[in-house]
């Protein structure tokens, strides 16, 4: 798509403008023709050009500089270069590797960002399901059979709970 403006050149920005009382106008520019409007242009990055940055920058772990990938064969220095993985496994073969790189981009270990209400009660639901059978087995363990029946209970209860939330979609 040309600029609106000059005509001349590839339109890399799409602008909208909202004026009181009419119709909102979009515009497909060119970087120079919306620098020339002083529209505020923004540069995005791509997580690609981030974890290269990153890797760049913090120079993650060298003990094995040949270190690859067992499925694609892809090597950490080649990751470091183009910033990509190669296959799914690539995150299980250099984890050690990029887990400092990964923690600077999250701020954290676990992904602690917005999620469908849905996914984050059966989520809620799952761990809290984990947790309470690693209490029965603890409680069956100590022979603490009571302490056990209350949490055989409370688990039905909530499997029953989540089977229900599962039927009402």
């Amino acid at each position: 798509m040309l600029c609106e403006m000059c005509k001349e050149q590839i339109a890399t920005i799409h602008y909208t403008e909202v004026l009181p009382n009419s119709q909102p106008k979009k515009m497909a520019l060119c970087e120079a023709c919306a620098k020339q409007k002083n529209l505020p242009i923004a540069t995005q990055f791509s997580v690609a050009d981030i974890l290269k940055g990153l890797t760049q920058a913090v120079q993650a772990e060298e003990e094995d500089p040949t270190a690859k990938c067992p499925r694609c064969g892809l090597t950490f220095a080649r990751f470091r270069k183009g910033g990509r993985m190669g296959c799914a496994a690539c995150y299980d073969a250099f984890q050690p590797k990029i887990q400092s790189i990964l923690e600077e981009i999250h701020r954290d270990k676990q992904h602690v960002g917005k999620v469908p209400k849905c996914i984050a009660q059966q989520s809620g639901a799952t761990a809290e399901l984990a947790e309470l059978h690693q209490e029965l087995k603890e409680a069956v363990d100590k022979e603490q059979y009571e302490q056990a029946a209350i949490l055989r209970d409370r688990i039905q209860s909530l499997k029953s709970n989540v089977q229900d939330q599962k039927d009402n979609k």
